[in-house]
């Protein structure tokens, strides 16, 4: 219960600053719903239920913070369910293939129910899932104009509600180190204590860091002078430092390569001149350095298995040539039968999204979720060659390495998700554009051209 209580309290303070700051929009009960809504769903994805050990959950599925997890998802839901009949759901479903996918995905994750080695398990997941999809399809179809401005706003709240976590973690590391600090046989990067919190493991809010990090310096980037960029500035800085005090080598490599991407796309010069060549000749001149650093006193026998993870996703491959069509349920199949085989079931998950959507719904509910990861990257590719929407756009980055190494948007209903589904839908809203670089002497007018089909 401790993890839940924590995530509401700062989800509360975070709301309130937010609005305070103008950086979230309550003007009318839709935007107070939506935002309540993502709250409440959210608040359940960071219970530390998901890391009990399988025998637990098969010997006491319906303990009190699962339990408490599909309520607050319930809640999300009830809320939700009077904008329902208010939403375009012929823009936002039936015109939308990102949109189509997504739901095709959810149907097998449901019917996965029927045959799953831990019916529960799935059944719960399922219904995350269903709730995640229905406040992201709301959410974006209470928009009148279009999807943009909507899935806009819909993923700087959630971004904002994941760096109020890490701002409350970073001022407990000092100020509550017996909470928010880990002294492990594994020292971080620069301190012998490791930043941790109630609510998400040193890895999460190394990921998570770096992920707020790219979002602030590219919305910093994109802003006009005055508070909001400084804002923005903060926010960027804030994720990298949270980055690097939880010394998560996952969070290291998202933060590195989304910095690069986002300083090609928006700073070419200074990365062709200055950040590149210093930062290669940083890397040959403190090799060794670097890789104790990033080693963290780890033998390398366990550096060559990704700390296991090679071992997991063999288990993986191995139990699903067995099902390879259908899985064995949505969220079960990693946990209750690849790392229950090779004898790892205390561990929470595969550490990989892939694999966990692999074990679980098989090819028949890989094909529409790997669709949906196509048509993102596609339009993320596009957004970032023109520079437009490019806070957005960058964020593939974090997702697609993240959903590699661990959970990410690939096993069952968190952040990762949310965001990954409203890119999804967004990404449809623009497949038939046709973006014009900056720079390539036509008029701002004509920056942005439509091309419709006959």
């Amino acid at each position: 219960m401790s993890s839940l209580l924590w995530t509401l309290a700062v989800y509360a303070g975070t709301v309130l600053i937010a609005w305070r700051l103008r950086l979230v929009k309550l003007r009318t009960v839709e935007d107070r719903r939506v935002l309540l809504a993502i709250l409440l769903v959210l608040a359940g994805a960071h219970s530390t239920a998901v890391r009990t050990g399988a025998e637990d959950v098969a010997a006491n599925p319906v303990v009190i913070e699962t339990a408490m997890r599909g309520l607050l998802d319930l809640l999300a839901l009830l809320v939700v369910v009077p904008l329902l009949p208010r939403a375009d759901w012929r823009r936002t479903v039936g015109d939308n293939l990102g949109a189509m996918f997504l739901i095709a995905y959810l149907a097998v994750a449901g019917i996965s129910t029927l045959y799953s080695v831990a019916p529960i398990v799935t059944a719960g997941k399922a219904f995350e899932l269903a709730v995640g999809l229905i406040v992201i399809l709301t959410a974006v179809g209470m928009e009148p104009g279009g999807a943009t401005g909507r899935v806009q706003s819909f993923v700087r709240t959630v971004v904002l509600f994941e760096a109020g976590l890490l701002i409350t973690a970073l001022a407990g590391f000092f100020l509550m180190p017996q909470t928010f600090s880990l002294v492990e046989a594994r020292p971080g990067f620069f301190l012998p204590q490791i930043l941790t919190s109630p609510y998400a493991h040193s890895n999460g809010l190394s990921s998570m860091g770096a992920l707020v990090s790219a979002y602030g310096f590219a919305e910093f980037w994109a802003a006009e002078a005055g508070q909001a960029r400084r804002l923005w500035l903060g926010l960027g800085v804030l994720g990298a430092i949270c980055a690097a005090l939880a010394s998560g080598r996952q969070g290291a490599v998202i933060w590195i390569a989304s910095m690069a991407v986002l300083l090609w796309v928006c700073k070419r010069r200074w990365f062709l001149i200055l950040v590149a060549p210093t930062a290669v000749a940083l890397a040959v001149a403190y090799r060794d350095v670097l890789l104790a650093v990033l080693s963290r006193g780890q033998a390398s026998v366990t550096l060559a298995t990704w700390s296991g993870r090679l071992e997991f996703w063999d288990a993986a491959l191995e139990v699903w040539e067995q099902h390879p069509w259908l899985g064995y349920g949505f969220g079960a199949g990693g946990r209750f039968v690849a790392l229950e085989s090779i004898g790892e079931d205390a561990v929470g998950s595969l550490h990989s999204g892939y694999m966990e959507a692999l074990t679980g719904v098989g090819i028949v509910g890989v094909v529409p979720l790997g669709l949906a990861i196509a048509l993102m990257v596609v339009w993320a590719i596009r957004c970032l060659r023109a520079r437009r929407l490019v806070s957005m756009a960058i964020l593939v980055i974090p997702l697609l390495i993240r959903t590699f190494v661990s959970t990410g948007f690939g096993g069952w209903l968190n952040g990762e998700f949310l965001i990954f589904a409203a890119l999804v839908l967004v990404a449809r809203e623009h497949r038939r554009r046709r973006w014009i670089r900056p720079g390539s002497g036509l008029p701002e007018s004509r920056k942005l051209v439509e091309q419709r089909r006959p």
